[in-house]
């Protein structure tokens, strides 16, 4: 249930007690107090930030892996990848507004973000283009590469470009998960109560 349904219900519920009509069920006031924390504003931004943590920690970790993969001849090309996880970083390219527009409204991770986490996506977007960009020099010369930006010659492309750490990234995974199966419950429990 979203949490504009669940506001929503929180507001029929106040109508239906204040019409005084029989027969209509209404929320005990542990269910209200429940289902009013469950839209909290503070506990949906919450609960939003940690989601979005877990996409840019995935879209990482993805990007990472596709350039440690990447065959030009049977791959998609990486800015297609780049574009759609982070479409907010490449909107500054005329020549892709098209493709960014795309991305934000057909990628549900996208869906309704805020500026703030546009701001975000453009921060880590960048992050994904320095990665490339250097690891692309690195490939191009990894002598020069290492000897230009003072590292062991001998370093590996990890020691190097080190991943983002999928355990970090599970672990949000799973507290996101954990948050949204508290709040599953809860609804389940609520009308589970009221089938009887």
């Amino acid at each position: 249930m979203s949490s504009s349904r669940s506001t929503r219900s929180c507001r029929l519920d106040t109508e239906g007690a204040a019409s005084k009509k029989p027969h209509v069920p209404l929320l005990s006031e542990d269910e209200r107090d429940a289902l009013e924390a469950l839209v909290r504003p503070s506990r949906l931004l919450a609960q939003r930030t940690i989601y979005r943590k877990v996409i840019h920690g995935c879209c990482m970790l993805h990007i990472h892996h596709l350039w440690r993969t990447f065959d030009a001849r049977e791959d998609r090309p990486l800015t297609d990848y780049l574009i759609e996880y982070f479409p907010a970083f490449f909107t500054r390219d005329p020549d892709l507004l098209g493709d960014c527009a795309r991305a934000l409204r057909d990628c549900p991770w996208h869906y309704k973000l805020t500026d703030d986490e546009l701001d975000e996506n453009r921060a880590v977007g960048a992050q994904a283009a320095r990665f490339v960009s250097a690891a692309g020099r690195y490939t191009e010369d990894p002598q020069a590469y290492c000897e230009q930006n003072g590292y062991d010659p001998d370093a590996s492309f990890d020691d190097l470009f080190p991943p983002p750490d999928p355990g970090s990234i599970s672990a949000a995974i799973m507290h996101f998960v954990e948050k949204v199966q508290l709040a599953h419950d809860g609804l389940q429990s609520m009308l589970d109560d009221h089938e009887e």
